[in-house]
């Protein structure tokens, strides 16, 4: 059965264990979303008797849950392409030749509702994502503000020495890469307000509206982004916030 751990004797006899199938993306997958777990109860825990987070702290965690959200719906959504190919002949469907067809049939059935449960959960995922970017957006004005506020009550209580620190001033967006043509995907997500991976996902790209990737001429693997492009969805986010 291929897939499937085996040892052979000295007397060649083959001997197979069902319960040994490991595959490196399996068992890394397997850590990874012990860790998630784990970060998401840290998360609860953190949050459970704390006082109110300042929304200038709060926009910021938003931003990241927003980032996770889309992400684990990508990794949702591949998750179920792989359950789907679990049954494949010839790689991991644990029925013999000699099985009970009908069995099998059901046991397909089942696995297919499986791949539905699963594409259900990234779509949620990716609205969860989608909505944590929301609320971040509507906390913009309120985390600014606290910001002067804060910046006011440090400068308050340095003017006791004679220290005022100036207040750095805010560039515009217009001036950032002003003088290139093509935008590196870092450079693009930076100036979009959103993750790299995020900027890098085709499907989001597609689905919110976002700047078209082009392939380099010189390097086919790099992605670049017209810049004037981005400038353009980083108004129509900030208009929509």
């Amino acid at each position: 059965m291929k897939g499937v751990a085996s040892v052979e004797p000295a007397d060649s006899t083959t001997v197979v264990d069902s319960a040994v199938l490991v595959t490196r993306a399996g068992s890394q997958a397997n850590r990874y979303s012990i860790e998630l777990g784990e970060a998401v109860r840290a998360l609860v825990r953190a949050t459970a008797a704390e006082p109110a987070i300042p929304a200038s702290e709060l926009m910021v965690v938003l931003g990241h849950l927003s980032t996770a959200g889309y992400g684990l719906a990508q990794g949702l959504q591949q998750l179920a392409a792989c359950l789907g190919r679990s049954t494949e002949q010839g790689l991991y469907w644990a029925a013999g030749e000699d099985a009970d067809w009908s069995e099998v049939t059901t046991a397909h059935l089942s696995v297919g509702t499986a791949v539905k449960s699963l594409r259900t959960a990234s779509q949620r995922a990716e609205q969860w994502g989608e909505l944590a970017g929301h609320a971040k957006r509507q906390l913009v004005r309120e985390a600014h503000a606290v910001e002067i506020r804060l910046a006011a009550h440090l400068n308050e209580r340095r003017c006791g020495v004679g220290v005022r620190p100036d207040l750095a001033p805010v560039e515009s967006a217009e001036t950032w890469f002003a003088d290139r043509e093509w935008l590196t995907l870092e450079e693009a997500a930076e100036l979009a307000g959103v993750s790299v991976k995020t900027m890098g996902n085709a499907k989001w790209r597609r689905d919110y509206g976002a700047p078209t990737a082009h392939r380099d001429t010189t390097d086919h693997r790099r992605l670049l982004y017209r810049r004037d492009d981005v400038l353009a969805f980083r108004r129509q986010r900030r208009g929509a916030a």
